[in-house]
């Protein structure tokens, strides 16, 4: 019996000294595997053209914020000009600049694990860029924040075939979702509760105004330490920004120590 009991002590110990070792972090992909996801991607938005979508998403624009149509006395008159909101117009980025984003955070601000983290894209318009990153990294999840319901069912379409297609072995599918909203209205509501988790995230800023800046900046301070934010155009405010040599003198320092630290230099 004392033999039994050492015996499982022994194994007990050697399961939970298993069970604590860490995953290995996932490697920066090769341009072969890079363009093995590629090809997945465009297969999957075949029929999908830029062009198109940035009209639907303009045509719903314009169909929102029309006026009532003229009452009696107003008979005759010529309604105004519609101006759609510019912070909701489309853009995208193409999949190699996703492919380098990625390949940034893993080798410039820490290892990257699979199945953890939330990859986050706020104002994901069709849906490239959540699936651009669910090819490229086993996340934990991906998800999408899309006002539009043009777009948002261009993203039903596309999470369906994402879903059918089968990947080539050693390439992970993680789950991805797409929520219909507004992150600057409903804040509360839809990034809040992501923030927390939110390991990774994206938007294309070119045309977001005061409000949808604030609403990022918002997420910026909600998210994990160690986190990665990437706006597109615009910059977040300073105060956020972390990073230890954005000033040109502190860079100076940086660089004149290394070239006095080489043998030979005065």
């Amino acid at each position: 019996p004392l033999i039994c009991l050492v015996c499982q002590a022994a194994e007990a110990m050697a399961e939970e000294e298993a069970a604590e070792v860490p995953p290995e972090p996932v490697p920066s992909l090769t341009e072969e595997e890079v363009q093995t996801r590629l090809g997945i991607f465009e297969e999957i938005f075949k029929g999908y053209e830029a062009l198109e979508v940035k009209q639907k998403s303009m045509a719903e624009r314009r169909e929102k914020e029309a006026p009532p149509p003229p009452n009696e006395d107003g008979e005759g008159q010529e309604p105004p000009e519609v101006t759609p909101n510019i912070a909701l117009a489309y853009s995208e980025l193409n999949f190699q600049v996703v492919a380098n984003l990625v390949d940034l955070v893993k080798n410039k601000c820490g290892p990257m694990y699979p199945g953890q983290g939330v990859f986050l894209d706020f104002g994901s318009g069709c849906g490239k860029l959540c699936l651009a990153a669910a090819l490229l990294h086993p996340f934990q999840k991906v998800i999408g924040v899309e006002a539009l319901q043009s777009l948002n069912d261009i993203e039903a379409q596309v999470q369906a075939k994402y879903a059918e297609v089968e990947l080539p072995e050693g390439i992970v599918k993680p789950e991805i979702s797409f929520v219909k909203g507004d992150f600057v209205s409903e804040f509360d509501g839809i990034l809040e509760p992501i923030a927390p988790e939110a390991t990774f995230a994206i938007a294309v800023a070119t045309t977001f105004g005061d409000p949808e800046m604030q609403a990022v900046a918002k997420l910026a301070q909600k998210m994990p330490q160690g986190a990665s934010l990437f706006l597109v155009t615009q910059k977040l405010e300073e105060s956020l920004v972390v990073d230890v040599n954005r000033n040109p003198r502190q860079r100076r320092s940086v660089a004149t120590k290394k070239a006095l630290a080489k043998r030979g230099v005065e």
